[in-house]
């Protein structure tokens, strides 16, 4: 290498190494930097000056470990004036990551640095989320929480060091289970400690506290907060009462245990029922029965609308009912749909019976149709679509005769829920008929002359008929529209003598009654006949005068006959009489005391006196058969009363032989004769014995 060629290179090292001596020695800078403040705490702001003295771009750095590093990111806020000769860097939310060396960067020359101190902030008072105001809470705010739903407590504290320490008690116990974050809000550092479980329902009078401790700032601090637990109701019960068109009902919403009591929605159809009132039951465990209820009147067009009770205490639950009005029918219809009416007023009527919509179910009594026949009924119960109210129709078919026109009859609405119901409908019957005449004259009547004559000639008809009396030379009277015609005959002669008759007619027909003859005589005939005729006064004294005078013989004689037959009754049978011993024949039984048969021939006997008063027997066996029945021997009463079955019966010694023609029926016993009386107790057979008049024992 030549001295020539090594020059060059040298000269350009050497001028390099006098520009840095020169930089370094002399302080030779881009331009000055500036900072408002060198210490300050988190989220406090910060701004940087920087003037240099010739306009240019410059470039903010910060130092990193041993480098310094371009500045970028959105914290950091940029600017500087037309001639670019003054520049500023703000940091407007600075944090402890802030703290460190600023300077400028002018290209080929750096300003002076500057170290920025950023110290933490003192932490806040720890802070409860989802903190709310709820009138049940002691205090006004509180955590509010749904039993069985998972809840998360979080507390939340800002500022503080990385020393600080969150603890979480639930009722002054401290809480292990908990999880513990931070974040950087604003450049402020935000600290969380999070707790979560499930309320039970009795979890009841929870607080949570909350504590903080810095101990490189020498803070401390704590808050509390009550937790209030919602218990949905188990059950919504609607109950509303039967009510009465008109008449004002209560409905009532009960929410069953449930917390806190507060009122339930209430809807009757689509319209939401807004002056409603409540009411509560304190149930154990602090719960309650929440009675929500509401008064109004109601109407048929509320009937079956569906009553919705709403409680929104945790959540929705709803129950339902639907309202029963009654309301009473409006009205009664009665319909004539056919009618075949004869000629003789034999008539078929087919009604239609129509009752307005009812709730309950009506139905009606028809009445002024007894005995009356009844071709056909059809009965037909609808419910109306509107008030669910229901219709009743009833078509009956009767069959009726002329006899029947002008006949009342009445339907009346029965109902079971308004027995005090007084609603009915009369239908007259209109039957059409022919006339029919009755005359009550014999066919051939004499008078005298100079004698008053009074026809009388009655009419049944409908329509009304025109009556009239007529004879051979034509209409005497006539009339229209009256039941009843008479024809008044005065003086009359013997030019009266003609034949009359009666005629009836109207729309449907006509009709002329029998003739009545009429016979007018000379007076002088009167006189003849009553001298030969007694009166009728005479003839009626002489017919009932021996019938009252046979009535009172019979009388008299009933009466006597009884007073004998009394007297008879009464007379005391003495032993001269003659009596009679009747034997029944009857079948062989079992005698009381053994299988051995015996004929039970019922003896009793009869004389002048009462029957009931003589001896009776209770059986009589014939001669030949008393070895096969020995007679039992008496005993005594005491022996009776231990004897249930009746073996204390002893049988009367009667010798019948002595009457070979009446012993097999009625054999006679004398009683003057020499008689031997036996002892029978007649306890078990039910005979009774008689004293005689001589005091004998029977």
């Amino acid at each position: 290498m030549t001295m020539k060629s090594f020059l060059p290179g040298f000269s350009f090292v050497i001028f390099y190494f006098l520009i840095g001596i020169k930089r370094v020695c002399c302080g030779d800078k881009c331009g000055q930097l500036s900072v408002n403040t060198h210490n300050t705490t988190e989220g406090k702001p910060v701004i940087f000056h920087f003037v240099v003295s010739l306009g240019k771009n410059v470039t903010w750095q910060k130092k990193l470990g041993s480098v310094f590093k371009n500045l970028e990111g959105e914290k950091y806020h940029l600017a500087f004036d037309g001639s670019r000769t003054t520049h500023s860097l703000s940091i407007l939310e600075t944090k402890h990551e802030d703290t460190g060396e600023y300077r400028v960067n002018c290209g080929s020359t750096v300003s002076n640095s500057i170290y920025l101190n950023i110290v933490y902030s003192k932490p806040s008072v720890p802070v409860f989320s989802n903190v709310e105001a709820h009138e049940y809470c002691t205090p006004r705010t509180c955590i509010v929480a749904i039993v069985n739903k998972l809840e998360t407590i979080e507390c939340t504290v800002k500022g503080g060091s990385r020393d600080m320490t969150l603890n979480l008690l639930k009722n002054n116990m401290k809480l292990t289970n908990t999880n513990q974050t931070h974040k950087q809000i604003y450049s402020i550092t935000h600290f969380y400690i999070r707790y979560s479980f499930i309320p039970s329902q009795t979890d009841t009078d929870i607080k949570f506290t909350c504590t903080v401790k810095d101990a490189s700032q020498l803070v401390q601090s704590s808050t509390s907060v009550v937790m209030y637990i919602i218990v949905p109701p188990n059950k919504i019960e609607v109950n509303v009462h039967e009510v009465i068109e008109g008449e004002e009902g209560e409905v009532q919403c009960i929410a069953m245990n449930g917390r806190p009591p507060l009122k339930s929605d209430m809807s009757i159809g689509s319209k939401s029922e807004t002056y409603t009132k409540t009411k509560n039951t304190t149930k154990p465990g602090n719960l309650y029965d929440i009675i929500t209820w509401t008064t109004r009147s109601f109407t048929r067009d509320d009937n079956q609308k569906k009553i919705l009770c709403c409680s929104n205490i945790g959540g929705k639950i709803c129950g339902d009912t639907k309202i029963n009005v009654l309301f009473k029918p409006k009205l009664i219809k009665v319909v004539e749909v056919f009618k075949q009416n004869k000629d003789n007023g034999d008539t078929n009527i087919t009604l239609k019976f129509s009752v307005e919509e009812s709730n309950p179910k009506s139905s009606i009594v028809i009445s002024g149709v007894k005995h009356i026949e009844q071709s056909w009924v059809d009965d037909k119960i609808e419910q109306q679509n509107k008030t669910y109210g229901w219709t009743y129709t009833s078509i009956q078919s009767f069959i009726f005769t002329r006899h029947d026109n002008s006949r009342e009859i009445k339907c009346e609405v029965k109902n079971e829920g308004f027995p005090d119901l007084r609603l009915n409908v009369e239908y007259t019957l209109d039957i059409t008929y022919y006339p029919i005449v009755t005359i009550s004259e014999k066919e051939q009547k004499t008078v005298y002359v100079g004698d008053d004559v009074d026809l009388t000639c009655n009419v049944d008809s409908n329509p009304p008929s025109t009556l009239s009396w007529q004879n051979q030379t034509g209409i005497i009277k006539e009339i229209f529209g009256e039941k009843t015609i008479k024809l008044y005959l005065t003086n009359v002669s013997t030019d009266h003598s003609k034949t009359y008759s009666c005629k009836a007619r109207n729309g449907i027909g006509g009709i002329v009654s029998r003739n009545i003859t009429l016979i007018v005589k000379d007076p002088s005939e009167r006189q003849e006949n009553e001298a030969i005729k007694p009166s009728a006064e005479a003839s009626f004294a002489l017919v009932i005068g021996p019938i009252i005078g046979c009535i009172l013989v019979i009388i008299i004689a009933v009466i006597v006959a009884l007073i004998v037959l009394k007297k008879r009754q009464n007379k005391t049978p003495n032993k001269r009489n003659i009596h009679e011993i009747n034997i029944e024949e009857r079948n062989e039984n079992l005698h009381p005391t053994g299988n051995d048969p015996t004929h039970n021939n019922i003896a009793t006997s009869s004389g002048n006196a009462d029957a009931t008063e003589q001896p009776e027997y209770a059986c009589v066996i014939p001669k030949k058969d008393r070895r096969k029945f020995p007679a039992m021997k008496e005993t005594n009463d005491a022996d009776n009363k231990n004897n249930e079955r009746g073996d204390n019966l002893v049988y009367a010694d009667l010798d019948l032989a002595e009457y070979p023609d009446l012993a097999a029926k009625r054999p006679l016993v004398t009683l003057h004769e020499q008689t031997e009386y036996v002892s029978i107790d007649f306890s078990k057979t039910g005979a009774a014995a008689i004293a005689d008049s001589s005091g004998d024992n029977n």
